[in-house]
Order: C-alpha cells, then structure tokens, then sequence
C-alpha cells in the first residue's frame, strides 16, 4: 500500500502507472502489450483498517475490469447505517 495525503495524488500515481505499462515491449522476438486495472481505497474515508481497504481496492479493481482494458478507479465506502451529522 502506498500512503498520499489527498485523493487526487493517488489518481495521479495510479494514470503513471498504467502510462508506464501502455508501452509494448520486445520480450524474446515478441511484441508484448500489458494491461492494468487500478483499484483505489483510501483510509480514512474508504475504511478504517488494512484488510478493509484491500477489499474495497480490490472491489474498485473489479470495477475497471468489467467496464475498461486499462484503468484506475476508486471505491468509496457505502456506509452501513445512517450518520447522525
């Protein structure tokens, strides 16, 4: 997992990532594409713990397979109860 400060910096990294696996490569005579689907959770706003996060990221990540090749998308979490703000 890597730590960011705001939302939007985790956007950023993941759209670098996946830039940098666009690129085909050559790999023993071949011409290799890569495709790559990015999940995002964040903490505090998405969960409160490790394994929380992992699911939420992970979900996220279904999310961009089923709807794109390449991409990243964020997963927030659907609250449970109703606050009381």
């Amino acid at each position: 997992m890597l730590a960011f400060t705001e939302p939007v910096e985790a956007q950023i990294t993941a759209q670098a990532l996946l830039s940098s696996l666009s690129h085909p490569i050559l790999a023993e005579g071949h011409l290799v594409s890569l495709t790559a689907s990015i999940g995002i959770s964040l903490y505090p706003e998405d969960a409160s713990d490790p394994q929380e996060l992992i699911q939420h990221a992970d979900a996220a990540m279904y999310t961009v397979k089923a709807t794109a090749r390449t991409a990243s998308a964020g997963m927030r979490k659907i609250p449970t109860r109703p606050s009381n703000a």
